[in-house]
């Protein structure tokens, strides 16, 4: 233990310094002007967002219908576009560079199965993973390959 107290006194000692050091800096800085260089972050970009979609009429296509909610819940997915030919159909879409991380989490869940269970509720299945094309830094041209099935008909007026 004795060899423990000079080592408390002398943190004691140098905690007191460094409080005195502290009061006479914080009253001499109201009457100097700071100098030297200051750096500011700048708050992020909000992420763009999309207009809301209206609400699918009740006699939309499966395929307007699965657009619009995906419009709806994706926004961060730009000009998305569910096209066929006579053998397959195939949804795509831009995604832009991600400007926090609730975009993040949001292009995550879009990816790992957020888009596919709303292809599912409209009558399309997606095959294999969702295909991510980087066209440019942190820019993706997203494509989810859908085999080619008739959809469930649209819900008569």
């Amino acid at each position: 233990m004795p060899a423990l107290r000079p080592f408390a006194l002398g943190f004691v000692a140098l905690a007191l310094v460094g409080a005195i050091g502290w009061f006479t800096q914080a009253g001499d800085a109201a009457d100097t002007p700071e100098t030297g260089i200051a750096v500011v972050a700048a708050a992020p970009a909000a992420p763009h967002r999309a207009p809301p979609s209206p609400a699918p009429s009740p006699t939309a296509s499966p395929r307007d219908a699965a657009l619009a909610e995906i419009r709806a819940t994706y926004p961060l997915l730009r000009d998305p576009v569910l096209s066929c030919d006579a053998m397959r159909c195939a949804l795509t879409g831009l995604i832009l560079p991600p400007t926090d991380q609730a975009y993040l989490d949001k292009r995550q869940e879009m990816l790992l199965g957020g888009l596919a269970a709303i292809l599912a509720a409209h009558g399309y299945r997606t095959e294999g993973p969702v295909k991510l094309d980087e066209i440019d830094s942190n820019t993706f041209r997203l494509r989810a390959e859908i085999p080619r099935v008739t959809p469930p008909a649209a819900p008569a007026a």
